[in-house]
């Protein structure tokens, strides 16, 4: 039987087969956190794909470690093939260890995490004894050749007698073995793993449904992946298979308000609006209330449409990674024209929409200083979400590549993965993270300044704890940047609490580092107890929720007292805008409470004004009714239960990475005044989202532009 895959690629014809018992796995670490984890649609592919042309194996799909190996120890499989991900590498590499150990079993990975360089290959694979093969690139293909090979032969040890197509395997020399890599052409020829029932199971968890409208990506930035396993080209699903796994995945979920699309650019095609369309008329009551989606950079005007069709469910995302061309060209991007940027926020803004956009430290050819104007750049242009990440070297990528490290003097550390950690019998693993810590133009002290400012950026402005205290330093010209470089740099004169915090922080943004894998594992072996309870975090989100369970009355005064310090501004605005923002916070160690209360500004009226004027000019009694309505406190209730944990902070902290922004305040209506009806007011939708800047205002930088980022 045929497949379309490129040059004529067959799969072998095979007579008769035999008894086949198969176990796919995309193992996840469950061992303190119930996630957010996705359904495992990877394998589901392989699965269907291999029962398409082996119907008479047997396969079942795994998610979680134990699960894998109580059936091992039930029934030992012919073949185990292992989803292999950044949050996975060490997991499977002990898991194929316990396999080699439970018999001949044949042990296959897949996955991006697989060098360019075939030397490289070679090295990775001696490194892993217990791994016979690798599906390279489109692994649905090097799977079933592995399982043609697998019926070809008496003695599973013959498997790798000659070369295999889409595999790369060591032979009894050690020495690497590759075969030629091919694509599947049409995508059709991978029937769906929902539609033909292979991740039914998964909708009784608490996992996140995901499809994939189409596979690939055009650009090839070289710190991504994306882009390898399809050579730069797109392939698509057809039409008719998405709105059915669509309405199969939304007639079936229920313990989840998310729904995710996989794509790498959705929007790049005409017919994603049509996607977008039918996803909302198919909208229940209860889901999805938020949808995770990356959009295309390059097609604005679609992405607009999508975004004014799906509305709250999803954050408009324009991402530039950094403003500094050098950086860019030193890793192969290309930013959209500022020109668009405009275009698409002042679009966002009027359709109520929080936009996302995010920048990474580590580029070769960043500075201390552009990083800062970037940052800058983006508040200047109002953008809602400003996630600040550092350089991540990931598998697959040409940042990895040894050549590419010592041309730019990438110097790089590895720390904790937060939750990817765990014991399962026999099996534990460690999963760490490599990070640029230097380059030919950044110092390790000039990436590390960064960490506590990134955070308060993160705890400011994109989670919205102090958003109406940033916009008020904006329209009195003080950049929130600066505004957090002085809450850091005087912290001596803050609250005891306030000054642990950060101390604490700083401690634990440079002690997190180790200057080599396998160091990381033998400290953290030692305090492996005490990380399984839950005593290690991502340093953004377990700082953010310590300060707001532990701290917050004394952030906020050391934050009134900065702003003395950078304004002349009466206490009484600052009081009334302090005291709005604790209103709106939903405080999770107490219980839900419907509350109204009186101020002295008409804060509402403002930012519906979108902070055009000064707050000043609102000065007058008025009460605000700080509220949940019923959808909203029992998606409250359900993300609790999916994410939670005995530690309220781990609760928080891996329940707010997915979740949408406004599900965390509460709802404000002014007293006295008519709500308006459902779906009129952008005003009334964009309130709980984000923080709208004047839509008719061509606003200039306020700040210095000594990079030229305005040309």
């Amino acid at each position: 039987m045929a497949i379309a895959i490129e040059d004529q690629f067959f799969v072998p014809q095979i007579n008769e087969t035999r008894p086949c018992t198969i176990y796919l796995a995309d193992l996840v670490h469950d061992h303190i956190s119930k996630g957010p984890f996705i359904f495992p649609l990877n394998i589901g592919y392989v699965a269907a794909f291999t029962k398409k042309y082996f119907p008479d194996v047997d396969i079942q799909l795994f998610r979680y470690p134990i699960d894998l190996i109580n059936a091992v120890k039930a029934k030992k499989p012919d073949i185990v093939g292992l989803g292999n991900y950044a949050w996975n590498l060490e997991l499977n590499k002990s898991m194929t260890e316990f396999l080699k150990g439970s018999g001949n079993i044949v042990t296959v990975l897949g996955g991006p995490d697989f060098p360019l360089q075939n030397d490289v290959r070679q090295t990775y694979l001696r490194d892993r004894p217990g791994v016979d093969f690798y599906a390279v690139n489109m692994g649905e293909a090097g799977f079933l050749n592995v399982v043609s090979r697998f019926m070809e032969v008496d003695d599973p040890r013959d498997m790798k007698s000659r070369v295999m197509g889409n595999c790369a395997f060591l032979d009894a020399g050690k020495e690497l073995v590759v075969g030629d890599d091919k694509m599947i052409v049409d995508l059709e020829d991978i029937p769906s793993p929902y539609l033909t029932g292979y991740m039914d199971d998964f909708f009784d968890c608490n996992l996140i449904p995901m499809i994939e409208t189409n596979r690939g990506c055009p650009y090839r930035c070289s710190f991504c992946a994306w882009g390898n396993a399809l050579k730069d080209k797109l392939s698509k699903f057809s039409l008719d298979r998405i709105k059915g796994e669509i309405d199969y995945i939304f007639a079936r979920t229920r313990n989840t308000p998310i729904f995710e699309i996989a794509d790498a650019n959705f929007g790049i095609f005409p017919r994603d609006l049509e996607i977008a369309e039918y996803i909302k008329e198919r909208t229940g009551k209860a889901y999805p209330r938020f949808i995770i989606m990356s959009t295309a950079k390059n097609s604005i005007d679609r992405v607009l449409k999508i975004a004014d069709v799906l509305g709250d469910m999803n954050n408009a995302t324009v991402t530039f990674q950094s403003f500094n061309q050098e950086a860019l060209n030193n890793v192969n991007r290309k930013n959209i024209p500022l020109a668009k940027l405009e275009m698409a926020q002042k679009h966002f803004e009027e359709q109520g929409l929080r936009v996302f956009s995010e920048l990474i430290l580590g580029f070769p050819g960043e500075t201390r200083q552009s990083h800062e104007e970037s940052i800058k750049r983006l508040f200047e242009y109002g953008v809602g979400d400003i996630a600040c990440y550092n350089l991540r070297l990931l598998g697959g990528t040409e940042l990895k590549e040894p050549a590419y490290k010592e041309k730019h003097q990438l110097r790089s550390k590895f720390r904790l993965v937060d939750g990817s950690y765990g014991r399962y019998d026999s099996v534990e693993a460690i999963e760490s993270e490599e990070m640029v810590l230097a380059n030919s133009t950044m110092s390790e002290e000039d990436i590390l300044y960064f960490r506590p400012i990134h955070w308060l950026i993160q705890f400011f402005w994109n989670k919205q704890y102090y958003k109406e205290l940033m916009h008020f330093l904006m329209n009195n010209e003080v950049s929130p940047v600066d505004f957090i470089k002085a809450f850091l740099e005087r912290r001596e004169s803050a609250p005891e609490k306030v000054r642990s915090i950060i101390d604490d922080f700083h401690r634990d943004s440079r002690e997190e580092w180790f200057d080599s894998h396998e160091e990381l594992v033998e400290h953290y072996r030692r305090h492996f107890d005490s990380i399984l309870k839950g005593s290690f975090g991502k340093l953004n989100f377990k700082y953010t929720y310590r300060v707001l369970l532990e701290a917050k009355s004394d952030f906020d005064r050391h934050a009134v007292s900065i702003c003395r310090d950078l304004l002349e501004v009466d206490d009484d605005v600052l009081a009334n805008i302090m005291r709005y923002l604790n209103c709106r916070f939903v405080d999770f160690s107490d219980e839900f409470k419907d509350r109204t209360v009186e101020f002295d500004y008409d804060i509402l009226q403002w930012r519906r004004d979108a902070f055009k004027n000064p707050l000043q000019d609102y000065g007058r009694k008025v009460s605000y009714r700080f509220h949940l309505d019923p959808a909203h406190e029992a998606a409250l209730k359900k993300y609790l239960e999916q994410f939670g944990q005995d530690d309220l902070n781990l609760t928080l902290r891996k329940m707010t990475e997915y979740v949408k922004i406004n599900d965390l305040f509460y709802k404000v209506e002014k007293v006295g005044e008519a709500a308006p009806a459902a779906g009129v007011s952008a005003e009334q939708r964009s309130f709980n989202e984000h923080v709208p800047m004047d839509p008719k205002a061509n606003k200039k930088p306020r700040w210095s532009d000594p990079l030229g980022l305005d040309s």
